[in-house]
């Protein structure tokens, strides 16, 4: 009767969503015509004036946050050597909370969405990431009912962890739960989930078949739990599941109606993988955060989803992106963006960040009420330079964007590229990095035809690279592949299996890789 129970609640549940998510709307449009009076509000309280300097993150704002009472400190994703730490109070959790909630909501009412259960494929390690502080708390009957995944962290299940698996864990909760959302940060961890399962299906399975097949060797609180979670026809889907000796598309077994995942930066082609993999789901795109503040917020223009700088307590400004130096005479606000010009965040708060650069680039797309639509589009300060080719993350991208034009197999593949010297060669070069979730596909080119092509549409874009490769001063680009999760795991200085890794939500991977090959631990061993 539990299952029946569940899913009845959440259906009475989307209505509710439904029915809030109008109102949040309602309650988003007055905050938007309120903007203008809020940010001159936010600008007397933080004291940012005309010659408030620019700064980045250094000691003393680290000691400031170090030094907050009563916060959690959670780490930045690693986008400098000594990761930052960023200072979260209770009420500060509780805002971001609600304002992911708002989120949803106006998600819900735009898309008339049916079932609004959403799981997350975060990591269930304990780390110090500000994902882990959003999910390392006891779930309530609500949270599970909307959030099943809730469930997946709490002592009972860690010996199933053990045993089987984090992907069997999660599927065999799927299977329970019947979500008609799936949520990660990176679409690269929702692509790696599909691809375990369909390599390894027998494994992945295996705790749906024990808990079918024998109940009674569970305890009592994995079938409370279970059961927590569990709606109308697990049975039936646990038994699909179970007669399928090979892969199952995921359609096959998990009846979604949304898939989110962040869009930006370099994630294009794992957005692309992940709606092949999800033919059916509408893709959402996430709005834009950094673990230091809030950046965008989600509205709806009908059922397009614009990007605005609404996210509470955050005070708005933007550099050109062309600008050579921090310079806070040429900051502009959030209100005076041009559309198709590029700009870079300066964020004030009130919990220590003060004129604060974000380095997140994005581009203004258009207006909706008078604000900006913004879109991320990289980091600033991606630069690379050997002998005078000033490489840029933005160049290496507009490169990567051509080589897919011309192999459209090599769309689907996101890259990276890694500066090298190797030892006793006479010069220095780059390395395309094509980093794929399992094997190499059947129907890319070969690695040198891939070398080739990128070194040709560099040199159309960045003619100094391109005389420095005429004259003999860098060596000719060499591409190879190599597994996601070794690259990630390489980067963020992580062992283990990557499935239980704190990176699943944390890491990103840039279009340029501003270390040397050789000082990566998976070129070493």
């Amino acid at each position: 009767m539990r299952p029946a129970a569940n899913a009845a609640a959440r259906r009475a549940i989307a209505v509710a969503m439904r029915g809030l998510g109008r109102w949040v709307t309602g309650r988003t449009e007055k905050v938007i015509d309120g903007w203008h009076a809020d940010q001159q509000r936010l600008r007397a309280a933080y004291g940012v004036g005309e010659d408030t300097p620019i700064r980045g993150y250094d000691e003393a704002l680290r000691a400031h946050m170090e030094a907050m009472p009563g916060a959690r400190l959670a780490e930045t994703s690693g986008s400098t050597k000594r990761p930052k730490v960023i200072a979260y109070t209770p009420a500060r959790l509780k805002s971001v909370q609600k304002s992911f909630a708002g989120v949803t909501l106006r998600t819900v009412h735009a898309l008339g969405s049916q079932r609004p259960v959403v799981f997350t494929l975060a990591s269930l390690a304990e780390d110090g990431s500000f994902t882990a502080l959003m999910t390392q708390v006891e779930p309530s009957l609500l949270d599970v009912l909307v959030t099943p995944h809730a469930i997946l962290p709490l002592p009972a299940l860690r010996p199933l962890i053990a045993e089987y698996g984090v992907h069997a864990l999660r599927m065999w909760a799927m299977v329970l739960s019947n979500p008609g959302w799936l949520y990660s940060t990176n679409p690269s961890t929702q692509v790696a989930f599909f691809h375990a399962l369909q390599s390894d299906w027998m494994r992945h399975t295996a705790l749906v078949r024990a808990f079918r097949a024998d109940p009674a060797r569970y305890g009592p609180e994995v079938h409370r739990l279970a059961m927590r979670i569990a709606s109308s026809g697990w049975e039936q889907r646990a038994d699909t599941v179970i007669a399928a000796e090979q892969a199952l598309p995921p359609e096959a077994w998990l009846s979604l109606e949304v898939s989110c995942a962040w869009d930006g930066g370099n994630n294009g082609p794992y957005v692309r993988q992940l709606e092949a993999w999800l033919p059916s789901a509408t893709f959402v795109p996430m709005f834009s955060m950094s673990t230091e503040t809030l950046e965008t917020l989600t509205v709806y223009d009908g059922q397009q989803a614009r990007f605005l700088p609404i996210a509470p307590g955050v005070l708005y400004e933007f550099l050109p992106a062309e600008a050579e130096i921090d310079d806070p005479a040429m900051l502009v606000g959030a209100d005076r963006l041009e559309a198709g010009r590029e700009y870079v965040l300066v964020a004030s708060d009130g919990y220590g960040l003060r004129r604060y650069m974000t380095e997140d680039v994005f581009l203004c797309r258009g207006h909706y009420r008078g604000l900006p639509d913004l879109h991320f589009l990289r980091r600033r300060g991606l630069t690379w330079s050997f002998t005078g080719e000033k490489l840029t993350g933005a160049q290496i991208e507009a490169a990567w964007e051509a080589v897919g034009e011309a192999h459209p197999a090599l769309s689907r593949v996101q890259a990276t590229v890694i500066p090298t010297e190797p030892p006793g060669e006479r010069l220095p070069g780059y390395r395309v990095v094509l980093a794929n979730t399992g094997a190499k596909p059947e129907d890319c080119p070969d690695d040198a035809t891939v070398a080739a092509c990128w070194d040709e549409a560099l040199g159309a874009i960045n003619e100094e690279y391109l005389h420095k490769r005429e004259s003999d001063r860098l060596r000719a680009p060499v591409a190879e592949w190599v597994d996601y999760d070794a690259l990630a795991q390489a980067l963020r200085g992580e062992r283990g299996e990557a499935e239980g890794r704190g990176w699943d939500s944390q890491f990103k991977l840039l279009p340029m890789i501003c270390r040397r090959y050789e000082e990566l631990a998976w070129t070493t061993g």
